[in-house]
């Protein structure tokens, strides 16, 4: 998606190998075409947009952006966004992707999902409210899906016969998989309650 962005910084979707991007979406994807969130969650931590954020924000807001703008102009909308309206929205994704480690990939699942009309309701129309609403949405399904995978992983210790293996093989993921928890559902309730301010 970098080949989008001109020298000036501005995007040229044109630009964008949108066959190269359905085929590597499809390694994120099982054969029913249900996202496979184990292959998502083996994507390097550095590969995830809060730490290419941290590299370089500008290149980051502007990838983001050329995947919204492309996923925009995909689809039929009776009321689009402006292009300032994109860039913030982009910069909103960025700034709150840390909170549950999303990369790129995430991102474009849940645009190809968009682009494919499973959010018909989007069609009418789409701004930041409606979009936030939907993509955390797909973050808490997300969420829940690395819970069962990893509570999937813990009972697949217990039948080896002790519940405590799993702890000693992953010290990491058990020691901080709590406070992980329990900062993602703050920052999903401060979401939802943003998002319910806004509505009033």
């Amino acid at each position: 998606m970098q080949t989008a962005i001109t020298p000036t910084g501005s995007v040229e979707v044109a630009k964008v190998d949108k066959f190269g991007i359905g085929l590597e979406l499809r390694k994120f994807k099982n054969p029913n075409n249900s996202i496979n969130y184990p292959a998502l969650f083996d994507i390097p931590k550095d590969q995830r947009i809060a730490a290419m954020a941290e590299m370089d924000l500008g290149a980051t807001i502007k990838i983001v952006t050329v995947a919204l703008t492309l996923a925009l102009e995909t689809m039929n909308l009776k009321r689009g966004m402006t292009a300032f309206q994109v860039l913030d929205l982009a910069e909103a994704i960025v700034d709150e992707a840390g909170s549950d480690n999303l990369a790129i990939e995430d991102l474009m699942l849940f645009l190809q999902k968009l682009t494919r009309g499973e959010y018909p309701e989007m069609f009418e129309g789409i701004d930041q409210l409606k979009f936030m609403l939907r993509f955390n949405k797909y973050r808490d399904d997300r969420w829940e899906a690395g819970i069962a995978i990893r509570d999937a992983k813990v009972e697949e210790y217990k039948r080896l016969g002790d519940s405590n293996d799993f702890e000693r093989a992953n010290p990491r993921d058990a020691s901080s998989f709590g406070l992980q928890l329990e900062h993602f559902r703050q920052k999903s309730q401060e979401r939802k309650d943003e998002l319910k301010s806004r509505k009033q």
